[in-house]
């Protein structure tokens, strides 16, 4: 039924209201983040969670640059290098993402997550 479809779209947008204010004013580790939220809703296929991060991604970047325009703090050189690279890898990544399965994909987001948890654990001390 629609009004099921309705509700849960509103929760999954109010659920995702703290990723992307965490995302748009911070940033390091969204990706992780976003792919653990959604790993919480009916999405099971990877590639599709992945594609609907990298459309998050974008939009939150998007509203961060049409919020910080007219401050004049934004600086275009860094930025525009920052969108292509951001660009770039999100293209890439999902191309070369879809030649492996969705439990390899996963083993691998957990073990980068894992890995740099650790690393910022151990660097803090």
């Amino acid at each position: 039924p629609k009004t099921t479809r309705l509700g849960s779209l509103v929760l999954i947008g109010l659920g995702m209201l703290p990723v992307a204010i965490y995302a748009g004013y911070f940033g390091p580790g969204f990706g992780f983040i976003m792919l653990a939220f959604l790993s919480f809703t009916s999405l099971k296929d990877v590639h599709k969670m992945n594609a609907l991060k990298n459309l998050a991604g974008a939009s939150i970047a998007t509203v961060c640059i049409l919020i910080l325009l007219p401050t004049h703090l934004f600086n275009w050189p860094l930025g525009i290098a920052m969108a292509a690279g951001n660009g770039i890898g999100g293209y890439t990544g999902s191309k070369l993402s879809m030649r492996f399965s969705s439990h390899a994909i996963r083993i691998v987001i957990i073990a980068i997550g894992f890995a740099a948890a650790g690393y910022l654990f151990f660097r803090a001390y």
